[in-house]
């Protein structure tokens, strides 16, 4: 088998505090890798340091038919831990797909083509039933299945999973 990614000496510091320091990983295709630890480890920092949402020193190289070192969402899909959404925000499942899927903004519509795709979408992970549901309505269990479906879109070849399991939302 062969490395989809290639982690040396990552080190993370926020607000002057080490977070990670000197991760070492190589992760192979078609495998799966769990990262366990207390909490506070540092577990959802690593998944943000190799997205490059917090800043990092050190290498992260994606291997996803070429190297990547800025993941791109049809190589790397993702699910956080959590999704902090205002509470008063009247966003359904399908208007979150619309968010993350178009290149314009929402009152330019949706249409039936791109809802039978949501709903496809969402059938990979038992939840069409969603589709309409506003996010804030659904369950964290729900939530956690909405956010796969759309990590999966179009077929990462690198998944990382931020607690799948937690089903919690803020």
């Amino acid at each position: 088998m062969s490395a989809l990614l290639t982690i040396r000496d990552l080190c993370v510091q926020l607000g002057g505090h080490p977070i990670l320091s000197g991760v070492n990983a190589e992760l192979e295709r078609g495998s799966i890798t769990a990262v366990i630890g207390l909490n506070g480890a540092g577990k959802t920092t690593l998944l943000r340091a190799l997205l490059g949402e917090v800043p990092r020193t050190g290498q992260v190289q994606f291997h996803c038919g070429h190297d990547h070192s800025r993941p791109q969402p049809q190589h790397v899909g993702y699910v956080p831990q959590k999704l902090r959404l205002d509470a008063n925000l009247p966003l359904s499942v399908l208007d979150l797909f619309g968010l993350c899927l178009r290149r314009w903004p929402l009152f330019a519509g949706l249409g039936r083509r791109f809802r039978q795709r949501v709903i496809d979408l969402l059938a990979r992970v038992d939840s069409a039933h969603l589709v309409d549901r506003l996010v804030d309505r659904i369950s964290g269990g729900e939530l956690q299945r909405v956010l796969l479906a759309l990590a999966l879109e179009p077929h990462p070849e690198l998944l990382l999973l931020d607690e799948p399991a937690a089903g919690e939302r803020v």
